[in-house]
């Protein structure tokens, strides 16, 4: 799909000392009789592994490294399990010592929309080598995504670029909310005629009920799974749908699961599920961080500081763009133009890592001497336009982008059915969280109009006693999924245990040494860390330069960043030209 967003979104990997506990009981776990998955009288699907061809990404990894793809056969409808199938595709990275394997860890990057085939390509950068060492990885695309019958509302890019192209991503005028609306419910109408069966058929219970079939498919008695962003919410339906089914779950990067669902009131049933999650509240906290970081590191490094406070900057700069409307900023390419929405938009892709921070920066301090906010200051970084090129770099979207977000979103929540909602709603939340409340807000709006009905959803309860206790892991400064959802989840859960992971980014994958160390003894040995223990990441934003040369060379840095770029996928989207 043609989705651009300007961001940037490198990682590397950190550390921090830590404490832990022994998990109470280390047998497998027993079958629950409050276990309410619902799958019915389905058969396993049987996995023929074999070599992965190019449609599944080939074998690329490092040298030792094997992996191997299959197909499974699951139901569409798990009412009618004897009825119409669909196909899964799956892909392992086998563990690096058979004689000593445990089983399968299971993963998800995210999204929704997000594929778990790619994701798996890359999970040998991902993981402890005891976790590599003792575990079969596998990543699967959920039903309706990527390889998995897809959910298809485009025929062509062409259709895409006719309905999208040079819309907005969310309205600041009652003519932009036109422009926004009409495409919208193109878009659903399209979903409508073309979608076929499996649009009434992708909401996360549906997939936690595969993912329930593949565990069996591959003879594990309790499933072993960490999910990422999005995929955290996989794992509380999964918790929930199958609690006597759980060996070991993690969650990073947390989604409420309850606002995501429903709401916890009738108010809340009549916002845009987007708008109930707080994500707004985590990118407006990420963006007070980067005013706070950018004074601290100063003009040699920041760029806005060069030109003044950078909030008073960056917020005139906006104003500008409210005011004048897009403005003609050269990067480094040429002229090209800038939009108050796509700033915002470059802002939050880059609080989803520690770095670019200063290349965000950067770019700001181009568009505010473009606005005549201020000039570009000759104490400012060097090749200003050349480091701002890579924050307001255009990113296309991974295939099928639309569908697979709205396809799963849509299916699992309760919307307001009038796009006016979210137009009221985006106001508030601006009003709350200034610039992102609107971006936030209107990433679900297919939702007004979703022609999908997903009957065998999960709305909760969120409070089942699992086998095993689940490890939750949330990070302070989230733009996506802020820190308050794993709290919840965690108060939700009974005997789950939260590790905090001090710094800036979405979800703590390959940010922290210390939080991956910890995800990985849990995995393997089942060990909680210490009740109240807290990670760092190993990088501060402005402060990463030393380490960028080594992150450009180094071949695990390099399969993180691919990775994540699979968790990214889950941004609002931005406006495509």
């Amino acid at each position: 799909m043609s989705r651009r967003s300007r961001i940037v979104a490198i990682v590397l990997a950190g550390a921090v000392s830590l404490g832990m506990s022994a998990t109470s009981g280390s047998a497998a776990p027993a079958a629950f009789p409050s276990d309410r998955g619902g799958t019915g009288n389905a058969a396993v699907p049987v996995l023929d592994w074999g070599p992965c061809g190019d449609d599944f990404g080939g074998s690329e990894g490092p040298p030792g490294a094997t992996f191997s793809c299959a197909w499974a056969t699951v139901p569409l409808d798990y009412d009618r399990t004897q009825g119409q199938t669909l196909r899964i595709a799956l892909k392992r990275l086998e563990a690096s010592q058979p004689t000593r394997r445990i089983g399968t860890l299971f993963i998800n990057p995210g999204g929704p929309g997000g594929s778990g085939v790619d994701f798996a390509s890359f999970a040998w950068a991902l993981f402890p080598q005891d976790v590599l060492d003792r575990f079969d990885v596998v990543g699967f695309d959920p039903r309706g995504v990527a390889r998995s019958n897809p959910l298809v509302c485009f025929r062509s890019f062409q259709q895409l670029d006719n309905v999208f192209g040079g819309v907005p991503a969310f309205p600041l005028t009652r003519s932009e909310y036109r422009t926004v609306d009409a495409a919208y419910t193109t878009y659903t109408s399209l979903c409508e005629r073309n979608g076929g069966p499996v649009l009434d058929h992708m909401s996360t219970a549906d997939v936690a009920r595969d993912l329930d079939l593949l565990r069996r498919a591959v003879g594990d008695r309790g499933l072993t799974y960490a999910g990422y962003s999005y995929g955290t919410q996989l794992g509380s339906v999964y918790a929930n749908l199958f609690p006597g089914n759980v060996r070991a779950l993690v969650v990073d990067g947390v989604l409420d699961p309850v606002a995501w669902t429903t709401g916890r009131s009738a108010a809340d049933r009549r916002l845009p599920f987007s708008s109930r999650l707080g994500s707004d509240l985590g990118a407006s906290a990420s963006l007070g961080q980067f005013f706070s970081l950018c004074g601290r590191a100063g003009p040699d490094v920041c760029a806005l500081a060069a030109q003044g406070d950078p909030r008073t900057v960056y917020d005139a700069t906006l104003a500008a763009l409210r005011r004048k409307g897009p403005v003609e900023v050269d990067f480094g390419d040429g002229p090209e133009p800038v939009s108050y929405q796509d700033v915002v938009g470059a802002s939050l892709g880059t609080f989803y890592s520690p770095y670019g921070w200063g290349d965000l920066a950067s770019g700001v301090s181009l568009v505010a001497a473009a606005v005549g906010v201020a000039p570009v200051a000759a104490t400012s970084p060097s090749s200003p336009a050349a480091a701002a090129a890579s924050a307001f770099a255009k990113r296309e979207p991974m295939p099928q982008t639309f569908e697979g977000f709205e396809g799963v979103a849509c299916s699992d929540s309760v919307n307001p059915t009038s796009r006016e909602a979210w137009w009221d709603a985006g106001i508030a939340r601006d009003a709350l969280a200034p610039y992102f409340g609107r971006a936030w807000t209107w990433a679900s709006a297919g939702c007004a109009t979703w022609p999908g009905r997903a009957d065998d959803r999960y709305t909760g309860p969120w409070t089942a006693k699992t086998s095993a206790p689940v490890l939750v892991v949330g990070n302070t400064y989230d733009p996506a999924t802020p820190y308050a959802g794993a709290q919840t989840v965690t108060r939700l859960l009974a005997g789950s245990r939260l590790l905090t992971v001090a710094g800036w980014g979405h979800t703590s994958l390959g940010y922290s040494t210390c939080a991956t160390t910890v995800v990985g003894r849990y995995l393997v040995s089942r060990v909680l860390p210490v009740q109240g223990t807290r990670c760092s990441f190993d990088d501060v934003p402005f402060e990463d330069a030393g380490s960028a040369a080594a992150r450009a060379t180094d071949a695990r840095a390099a399969g993180i960043e691919r990775a994540r770029a699979i968790v990214l996928s889950g941004l609002p989207r931005a406006p495509r030209r």
